[in-house]
């Protein structure tokens, strides 16, 4: 990050305080903003391997914090065990893939939560469905997981599917991005994607979020989503629609 200009660096610090506050309140958010806002500057790998460790430690703070309502996210060890393991095949793809694609890739993610976004509701499923998407839900987050940082689509799509309430829904969205996140950082540093400046970068990374989200997930109950829309969804459109030109221009 040291040779970013001013601006750049000012852009990055924003979004990341603005994604922390947006995962105080809804439990995701952070890497939906954070990864797509340093890969217009930094490119794709550098964000996604940026965000895993600080993405694993706040995820890791709210699972803790809601740890009461684990015992009722039945959904979780399915999710998890899928998601671990496709989260693997995502790194080899993210150390494999050209710049080009995994840009394409990323703006693809993006525009497909704001299409749920809009949406905001996913149809209702049956217990019978669930038995089998569970575990589509867990390896396709996995592997965008590991891929590109970002499993918020699919997991959103799945969780809102099964109308859980609030306090299951965080721990689930969170455990699950947690631990994929952890293997995933896990397979980066086998891949050898870890560089000094990476890890610098992460520890920087860290302080708008160490200063944000306390605050953010005291805040959490009181506060509606809603009002972050307008500004996320116009944060997330340029992302998306510089990600775009990147894929296409190279």
């Amino acid at each position: 990050m040291s040779d970013l200009g001013v601006a750049a660096l000012a852009a990055i610090i924003g979004a990341m305080a603005v994604g922390t506050v947006v995962k105080g309140v809804t439990g995701g958010g952070l890497p939906m903003i954070g990864i797509p806002v340093m890969a217009t500057f930094l490119g794709v790998e550098d964000a996604v391997v940026i965000m895993a460790i600080p993405s694993v430690l706040t995820n890791g703070w709210m699972v803790w914090s809601n740890r009461s309502a684990a015992r009722r996210a039945t959904p979780l060890p399915v999710l998890v065990v899928t998601g671990c393991v496709a989260s693997v095949l995502g790194v080899v793809l993210l150390a494999s893939l050209d710049d080009r694609w995994l840009a394409g890739i990323l703006a693809g993610v993006v525009i497909t939560y704001l299409v749920i976004r809009l949406l905001r509701r996913a149809p209702a499923i049956s217990e019978k469905t669930d038995r089998w998407l569970r575990p589509v839900a867990g390896s396709g987050a996995g592997l965008l997981q590991g891929a590109t940082g970002l499993s918020s689509p699919v997991i959103i799509m799945y969780l809102h599917s099964r109308r859980l309430d609030r306090d299951v829904y965080l721990v689930t969205m969170t455990s699950l991005i947690c631990l994929t996140t952890a293997v995933q950082a896990v397979s980066l540093g086998a891949a050898g994607l870890y560089t000094e400046a990476r890890l610098w970068s992460s520890l920087v990374a860290m302080v708008p979020i160490a200063l944000v989200l306390p605050v953010a997930m005291r805040l959490g109950r009181r506060l509606s989503p809603e009002r972050f829309d307008i500004v996320i969804r116009w944060l997330l459109a340029a992302a998306a629609a510089k990600l775009v030109f990147d894929a296409i221009t190279g």
